[in-house]
């Protein structure tokens, strides 16, 4: 055992160590539930899932590059990981399970900042974008960079948006998708001037016709494949690959937009039954809806290629905690009921809703066809070296 896998396991052990404490401490001397023995296991288990698979459609590939001896150029932050975990003995399956952990523990961050119950974020989580993640480590390295920052822009300081700015930096040198959520920053001052309605609806509807256009999506590969002699990394997206299948891609997106709208209503109704205008929550919640509205810009690039609706799943974990806050909103009361217009919904309404939402998401990304069911999720139980 080399010194950096001696390092990597002592970490690992510690950890381990730290939650069979924390199980004796609450359980042996303070029995009360099963809830928080379930949502660390959880946890332990995804950590596990996408740490320790062997063999996934993009393993190869990460493996050829950890152990090649020249420079990862494409992402710079990505490079410069693997040349010091490489510089500490590292092999990859203990570079790929540190950076498994902390992908995770950076999200359970965010997630428990603001969801009563995780672990209900954690079963949408693994129902919707999970073992996607576990195949593009580098995007799920980034952007859980970004949900562990997203809090930052809460509040009105300066300085937690320099604080942001780094961070989004660095996710962006992990993948450079990730750059487009620099952008975000500035939506918390867009919904202070009441802007996003009518900007939201100006940019649909160009955004809509655009969609349509031929001219356009030419246009758009035209420029993506000049843009890839700065940006490495980016030719395989300048042809059009997609003919009309992006129309899932827009229905996807659309359905986000709908349900956290209706999740910012519904938690505006709560706080109106408690005698409260807004909290750290809604503010949130209605973050992540400026955040839905946003990605409303990138709806041509759909219609380029496939592999740009990362830009969506990405933000689907963002979804997931903001759903997770209103279930267990409903779940905790009885007599909850909420109208908005000739809509009405009483307490399962909305899970119902996402039920069926999730459900079809999951057979779109990993049932249909086949594919990916096998090599992603079948793949992460029976090739990992960890279960």
């Amino acid at each position: 055992m080399s010194y950096g896998e001696f390092i990597c396991m002592n970490i690992i052990i510690g950890f381990l160590i730290a939650i069979a404490v924390f199980f004796i401490q609450k359980y042996l001397f303070h029995v009360r539930n099963n809830y928080s023995l379930i949502l660390y296991l959880l946890i332990v288990l995804l950590i596990c899932l996408m740490g320790g698979v062997t063999e996934n459609p993009d393993t190869i590939v990460y493996e050829t590059i950890y152990n090649s001896d020249s420079f990862f150029s494409k992402d710079l932050g990505f490079g410069v990981l693997i040349y010091l975990f490489n510089l500490i003995g590292f092999t990859y399956e203990y570079f790929r399970l540190t950076i498994s952990l902390i992908c995770i523990l950076l999200i359970n961050t965010t997630v428990h900042k603001f969801c009563p119950k995780p672990i209900y974020f954690y079963v949408l989580y693994i129902f919707s974008t999970f073992f996607f993640d576990t195949v593009q480590l580098r995007n799920i390295f980034g952007f859980s960079i970004i949900t562990y920052a997203l809090p930052l822009l809460l509040n009105s300081n300066w300085k937690n948006y320099l604080k942001f700015v780094f961070l989004a930096i660095i996710a962006a040198s992990m993948q450079k998708t990730n750059l487009v959520y620099l952008p975000i920053l500035i939506i918390p001052f867009i919904l202070k001037k009441n802007l996003l309605r009518n900007l939201f609806l100006v940019l649909s509807c160009g955004i809509l016709a655009f969609g349509f256009n031929n001219i356009t999506i030419t246009y758009l590969s035209n420029l993506v494949s000049w843009l890839s002699m700065f940006f490495d990394g980016l030719s395989g997206f300048s042809a059009d690959s997609m003919n009309y299948g992006w129309t899932i891609v827009w229905g996807i997106q659309i359905c986000n937009f709908i349900l956290i709208f209706l999740c910012k209503n519904l938690y505006k109704k709560h706080l109106l039954c408690i005698g409260k205008i807004e909290d750290k929550t809604f503010k949130l919640i209605e973050l992540i809806y400026g955040i839905n509205a946003y990605l409303f810009l990138f709806l041509p690039l759909y219609a380029l290629d496939i592999n740009f609706i990362r830009i969506i799943r990405n933000v689907m974990i963002l979804n997931s905690i903001v759903y997770s806050i209103i279930i267990y909103v409903l779940m905790k009361n009885k007599t909850f009921k909420f109208v908005y217009g000739e809509l009405k919904f009483e307490k399962y309404s909305f899970p119902s809703v996402l039920f069926i939402y999730y459900s079809c998401f999951f057979y779109y990304q990993y049932l249909y066809g086949g594919e990916y069911f096998y090599s992603m999720i079948i793949s992460s139980f029976v090739n990992n070296w960890l279960i």
